[in-house]
């Protein structure tokens, strides 16, 4: 009877830890949406360790169609939102993660 006592009051004890560390880090998350609590991010860790300190990424390619141009750009922490036009099949939202130049998406408007 003692060890079965003792197994739920240790047990109890892992769930009360373990909702703490969940509000934590749910609160966490929400302050800084980069925030891992148990996973390093090894590919950012990476493109930092290669990249020269103060340089950027340098040239990214849009691949835009032809006649097709940035009409307005947005910054957003760190993605970049570019919107190409003129209006018609030109008109598209380019997504861009500003740390390594990539893109990361992109959303286009169907007729």
């Amino acid at each position: 009877m003692q060890a079965i006592k003792s197994l739920v009051i240790g047990l109890g004890i892992l769930i009360i830890a373990g909702l703490i560390l969940l509000g934590y880090a749910f609160y966490a998350r929400t302050t800084d949406p980069d925030f891992h609590l148990m996973k390093a991010d090894k590919q950012k860790a990476a493109v930092r360790a290669d990249a020269p300190a103060g340089e950027g990424f340098g040239e990214a390619d849009l691949s835009l169609p032809e006649g097709c141009s940035v009409v307005e750009m947005r910054p957003d922490g760190k993605w970049l939102y570019l919107r190409a036009g003129p209006a018609g099949p030109c008109e598209r939202i380019i997504v861009i993660d500003v740390a390594t130049g990539r893109t990361h998406g992109v959303i286009v408007r169907k007729p």
